[in-house]
């Protein structure tokens, strides 16, 4: 969330720079200087003004008289002389954009955050980033902030269709640290699974499910979550107390969801998971062909799957339950020509929602895939070249953009809205990064969360990224793909 906003300093005589008033920001730019940390920065650059090193923000320029705030706008901070401030290439980036605005381009935000729709939507994203001082900042007139997707900026009017060519910033916005009010949960129930697929790292984790007590008690220690995902490297349905948990979870209001194979949705279970007022249901897939799938996910039977889907979309038209149904389809390079196939089963079945996505390649994970595995993963490039192709048919041109669209992310803040707690009570900050090849930061059967949040490390990570700096743990994650 953008909360701090410094202001721009006219001290600095030198025509390639418009130094920073970095009296805010002291303790967390300060992360940058010590070796360690910069030795976890994937990419740095040679700084335009010493020729030493330095790394740039994605910050907030602010126009304050035109009540304007352009979103993940570039800043420089040399690390060697540890100033922070805005080159003539960072204002010319900010400069350019605003040549293509245009009054037609806004929309109103809501003044209500939704946590489901801001964590699923590009407009909740900017929704969550608008503080109260955002808000005073713009002078915006009954709360009301308007959003230019296009632009990718925040301003009070809805009627700005230009700026000047030379206009200058007067201060710049950064994301707070602090801890949200309100987050989200993703729990790990299990690392065990029925399938033996070679290509998922839950295979390669020490195998062992989340207790009982041990639930029970890290949800009383986190008052603040209001959602909760129990899902993470295995079957779910393989935790004997998961229907203890999900109803724990919505006698207390929260909403609830779990990933699954589908191979075990009996009628018996999926009675069991609504009646404990489950709100989502998540099946994931990589192939519709029986053969293919099989060989895919080993040690399943494509049938079972099938018929597990169906199972539970009659159980919840027969219990007329309001649980949503998602399928999230994992596209690869020879199932691509099943993309209709997949669509016209979700809608005869009811699935409410298809989600599309290419395999992971963050380094942690594509080391387990075996090289035929490796061949067959889409790149950008594949699917852009698909797109682009008059003779793609629509469905499958659709769940292209879609993840093509994933891959232009420049910076995170998922770890702002959600975290991830593995079986044993490890904390990491998403679910893609994995102990113990990602250092947990704490341990929440030790520790208050509070304590594990305000860890250095932690903060270091948070301010990294929500700024657009990409570390090597989270290098090949399509979030900041574009970065």
């Amino acid at each position: 969330m953008l909360n701090i906003i410094c202001p721009i300093s006219a001290s600095d005589t030198s025509p390639s720079r418009i130094i920073v008033n970095t009296t805010d920001l002291v303790q967390e730019l300060s992360f940058f200087t010590s070796e360690y940390n910069q030795n976890k920065i994937f990419q740095t650059k040679s700084c335009p003004s010493c020729t030493g090193k330095a790394i740039t923000l994605l910050v907030g320029q602010v126009f304050s008289k035109e009540r304007l705030i352009l979103l993940d706008s570039p800043i420089t901070y040399c690390l060697d002389e540890q100033c922070l401030y805005l080159s003539k290439d960072d204002l010319t980036v900010a400069q350019e954009r605003c040549r293509h605005l245009s009054s037609d381009d806004w929309m109103l935000l809501p003044q209500q955050v939704n946590l489901d729709k801001s964590t699923t939507s590009s407009i909740g994203i900017v929704e969550m980033m608008v503080s109260d001082r955002i808000r005073q900042t713009l002078q915006s007139h009954n709360g009301q902030l308007f959003y230019s997707p296009k632009l990718n900026a925040l301003s009070s009017s809805s009627t700005i269709d230009s700026l000047p060519s030379h206009l200058l910033p007067d201060g710049v916005a950064f994301h707070t640290n602090e801890l949200p009010s309100v987050m989200r949960l993703k729990f790990e129930p299990t690392t065990r699974c029925n399938f033996k697929c070679e290509f998922c790292y839950g295979r390669y984790l020490v195998q062992g499910d989340l207790t009982f007590e041990d639930f029970v008690a890290i949800l009383e220690r986190l008052p603040f979550v209001k959602a909760l995902e129990l899902t993470g490297e295995g079957e779910p349905l393989l935790n004997s107390h998961l229907y203890e948990m999900l109803q724990i979870a919505s006698d207390r209001g929260l909403w609830t969801h779990i990933t699954t194979n589908a191979s075990l949705l009996t009628e018996d279970r999926c009675r069991k998971l609504l009646s404990t007022g489950l709100d989502s249901l998540g099946i994931s897939m990589e192939s519709f062909v029986p053969e293919q799938f099989e060989k895919i996910r080993i040690g399943s039977k494509y049938d079972k799957v099938i018929q597990g889907i169906r199972t539970i979309a009659q159980v919840r038209e027969e219990r007329n339950k309001p649980l949503r149904l998602e399928l999230w389809v994992t596209l690869l390079k020879e199932t691509l020509s099943q993309v209709d196939d997949i669509v016209e089963f979700a809608n005869s079945v009811g699935i409410d929602s298809v989600q599309f996505q290419s395999l992971n390649t963050m380094d942690a994970y594509s080391r387990f895939y075996p090289s035929e595995l490796q061949q067959n993963i889409l790149s950008l490039s594949d699917m852009k070249q698909i797109v682009d192709d008059s003779a793609t048919l629509p469905a499958l041109q659709t769940a292209l953009t879609d993840i093509i669209s994933w891959y232009q992310g420049k910076r995170c803040d998922i770890f702002m809205q959600s975290i991830m707690v593995n079986w044993q009570g490890m904390v990491t900050p998403c679910c893609f990064l994995k102990t113990p090849d990602f250092p947990a930061f704490g341990n929440i059967n030790l520790d208050t969360f509070e304590s594990i949040w305000n860890r250095e490390d932690y903060r270091f990570f948070r301010f990294a990224l929500q700024h657009g700096v990409v570390l090597n743990n989270c290098h090949g994650c399509p979030s900041v793909a574009a970065a």
